[in-house]
């Protein structure tokens, strides 16, 4: 048996308005009422609502830090891992410490000089070995010394002097015997400085210097010759070696 069409259509509408029903709130929702950039969030423990700040980025702040890391990202080894920067006064080279320990020249002992070194000049007319003298023309062989080994490395006195270590040429000419007079009242023998390994403590080389000095009997022949060069040097001392007694200037012991 058929029902009629309005009945069913009837009962259909009753079953509608029996299911059909609004949304579900949370007990209290229509109680709170927020300002502008908060939502409406529910404690998770007892569900009441309160009202809860968006962040710029439209994130709900519930009042944890939603982000603990950021100040801490920050490189805290920035400033201990910058590069250590050199001062002026760190770069400064410490100038005393840089002085070489071996100078070719030290600086209380004159430079030999060029006039000095071979080969030998020929003799003119000035002063003999061993006399006082201020520039090389005041001197015999053309070289006026200042402060060699015969004169105790003194720069303020100046010799006439003739090197004893050329060769070649006139070899009669190079000797030291070349200047003694005929009566032999004067009589010159060759002086060799003596090097740091035998206990010069002023040899500053590269070569020893050897020259041709005045023989002596007493420092009265030398004062008489050269008040500057007043010690009558008998053999070897600490700076000089010689097979006989010389004029010059004794290094202060």
């Amino acid at each position: 048996m058929h029902r009629p069409l309005f009945v069913i259509f009837a009962l259909s509408g009753l079953v509608i308005a029996a299911t059909g029903c609004s949304p579900a709130t949370e007990a209290g929702a229509e109680t709170v009422k927020c300002g502008t950039g908060q939502v409406i969030k529910y404690d998770a423990n007892t569900g009441a609502p309160y009202c809860a700040f968006l962040d710029d980025l439209g994130n709900v702040d519930d009042g944890t830090i939603s982000d603990s890391t950021v100040d801490a990202t920050v490189d805290s080894t920035t400033d201990s891992t910058v590069s250590d920067v050199k001062t002026d006064a760190d770069a400064k080279v410490d100038t005393d410490a840089a002085v070489d320990s071996t100078p070719d020249i030290k600086p209380d002992v004159p430079k030999v000089p060029d006039s000095f070194k071979c080969p030998i000049k020929t003799p003119g007319l000035g002063g003999k070995i061993g006399t006082a003298c201020t520039k090389d023309e005041d001197c015999k062989w053309g070289s006026c010394f200042f402060g060699p080994p015969l004169a105790g490395y003194d720069g303020a006195i100046g010799i006439c002097a003739k090197s004893c270590s050329c060769t070649g040429g006139d070899a009669n000419m190079n000797s030291c015997y070349y200047d003694d007079t005929p009566d032999l009242t004067e009589s010159y023998k060759c002086v060799m400085e003596k090097t740091a390994g035998a206990g010069n403590k002023l040899f500053v080389g590269p070569d020893p210097v050897k020259m041709c000095a005045r023989t002596c009997k007493k420092d009265a022949d030398c004062v008489a010759w050269n008040p500057e060069m007043p010690n009558c040097i008998n053999g070897s001392t600490n700076e000089l070696s010689s097979g006989a007694s010389v004029c010059g200037k004794a290094v202060p012991q």
